[in-house]
């Protein structure tokens, strides 16, 4: 064997156990066969071509956060918005480092608001951001337990979230009831909210301050004992409120929400008309208001299924109200 053969051949076993190794080709090759991002085929490039794809994603994938604000028409609150960057730094290295045949996930970079809710004047929850893809069903309840089971019987097959606000008075009496809602709730994907809708159905627009925060931090207690859940959330019964209320909702650690489509189920309407009210006004960040009655119980099914067929996912007040979420999140296809 000739001098330069031998060389040849120890370059060649020094490059090969480099590249086993994951050490740098010391002339920068192309990325490895097979690479793909955001379904874009990437293997083969230079880095330097990459870093092109990549500036092309951001533009796609980069979202401005967007702040806290007060309806203009409700004088609500409408929630924050994180925003979201790529890392194109990040990304491109991930990239190269990455081995034949690799799904390789962008790095994202979560851009905060300037105004958060805190930010701003206590006021009620209307709805949702509505750039935001999504709905929260909000189930009152302070009677009907009778359409209860048939509810909770949808909402499980069909794979459904929702946020129950109970009235703690019906909740203490109506114990056994509320443990199928905590044992439908875990059956779910996304399990269901408990809120606060007040320890009575009290005519919330007379109270003052301290009557207000003792039925709702009564209502926390019974809710708590009975669910586990400690109630992000207060709902005052029919919507009625003034600003004790408001104070009082606030100082007991709740955010006060209201609704943005309402389904007048308690006029007992026909199923028909309930979907009509709903499908006619729901749309991202929407809050819809309903009842455990059997206009309801029976249009529920259908409601589901035609709110998803608009593309919108249903999630809990939580979920839908949080700054945080899915930063690549886009309508659902039904």
């Amino acid at each position: 064997m000739t001098t330069i053969r031998r060389h040849m051949m120890a370059l060649v076993l020094v490059l090969a156990f480099a590249t086993a190794c994951g050490a740098p080709n010391p002339s920068d090759a192309t990325i490895a066969p097979g690479v793909t991002i955001a379904d874009r085929a990437i293997g083969g490039l230079t880095p330097a071509q990459v870093r092109v794809v990549l500036e092309t994603l951001a533009h796609d994938m980069d979202t401005p956060a967007r702040d806290a604000s007060v309806d203009p028409d409700t004088k609500g609150l409408v929630p924050a918005i994180d925003g979201v960057r790529l890392d194109v730094d990040a990304t491109l290295a991930r990239i190269r480092a990455a081995g034949p045949s690799t799904i390789v996930q962008p790095v994202l970079v979560v851009v905060l608001p300037k105004v958060t809710l805190g930010d701003l004047p206590a006021a009620p929850i209307y709805q949702g951001a509505p750039s935001r893809y999504s709905v929260a069903l909000v189930i009152n309840v302070a009677w009907g337990e009778e359409y209860l089971n048939q509810m909770l019987q949808t909402l499980q097959t069909t794979d459904t979230t929702a946020s129950f606000c109970l009235v703690g008075a019906w909740a203490k009496v109506h114990s056994a009831d509320v443990a199928t809602m905590v044992a439908v709730s875990r059956s779910v994907e996304t399990p269901f909210e408990f809120c606060n809708h007040g320890y009575r159905d009290h005519g919330w627009a007379h109270l003052s301050e301290s009557q207000a925060y003792a039925s709702i931090t009564h209502a926390d207690q019974v809710i708590e004992q009975l669910t586990g859940q400690k109630p992000a959330y207060f709902s005052p019964h029919k919507g009625e409120w003034n600003q004790a209320v408001l104070a009082a909702s606030r100082r007991a650690g709740h955010q006060m929400i209201l609704w943005s489509v309402d389904t007048i189920d308690w006029q007992n309407p026909a199923p028909a008309t309930i979907l009509q009210r709903v499908l006619r006004k729901v749309g991202p960040g929407s809050i819809v208001l309903m009842h455990p009655t059997a206009s309801t119980a029976q249009a529920l099914p259908a409601l589901i299924a035609e709110i998803r067929a608009k593309g919108l996912r249903l999630v809990t007040l939580s979920q839908l109200l949080s700054p945080s979420g899915d930063p690549l999140a886009s309508p659902e296809s039904g």
